[in-house]
């Protein structure tokens, strides 16, 4: 198993991860490996399997504004780094964005969605997928949220006017509503910020 958590042995909060065997045993640096130690504070780490033995990392991040912003990191088996040192900007647009999850993109990469409220007046769900290679993709995305239009077509891609929140206007035409299938393919999720 792999493990993430915030840790504040330092003068901030800081990212880290563990990786521990079957038995119980640490495989990684005693005390974990740290994902973040970017100045400011960082906090709120989620995790996910990469589906080749590492995890993709996301969280909450302060380096830049006290408001945080949405970084992203991918380690290997052995808890290397494969994308940049102290993780990959996601999004550092002005105001607040937090509260980051995220699912497998089924290539080795991730799709990470999280609050926004870079409007000023509401909370807004935005959404980005990062490749297996951290580059961030580029999708067709009428309603600009960062989840493809055939991701919110309901859960096989082919439902164009897929309304999840069943208010009459689909999913992938406004940008408070998120609709897409969880990291194991099992779940069809839809998400509203009124």
């Amino acid at each position: 198993a792999i493990i993430v958590w915030q840790d504040e042995r330092g003068s901030n909060m800081d990212i880290y991860g563990q990786r521990v065997n079957s038995e119980g045993e640490i495989q990684w640096t005693t005390n974990g490996v740290v994902i973040s130690d970017a100045s400011g504070n960082q906090s709120i780490p989620e995790a996910i399997e990469d589906g080749k033995g590492g995890i993709i990392v996301t969280w909450t991040d302060y380096r830049s504004d006290n408001k945080g912003d949405i970084y992203v990191q991918r380690l290997n088996a052995s808890g290397l780094f494969q994308w940049e040192e102290n993780g990959t900007a996601i999004c550092t647009a002005s105001g607040t964005q937090i509260y980051s999850v995220l699912v497998s993109d089924g290539d080795e990469g991730a799709i990470l969605a999280w609050e926004d409220l870079r409007s000023e007046t509401k909370y807004d769900i935005y959404a980005q997928r990062i490749d297996k290679n951290g580059n961030l993709g580029m999708i067709n995305d009428e309603d600009k949220d960062g989840i493809s239009d055939e991701e919110e077509q309901g859960p096989d891609g082919t439902q164009i006017n897929y309304d999840g929140n069943l208010d009459g206007t689909p999913d992938n035409q406004q940008a408070n509503v998120a609709s897409f299938l969880t990291h194991d393919k099992e779940q069809y999720v839809t998400l509203l910020v009124p």
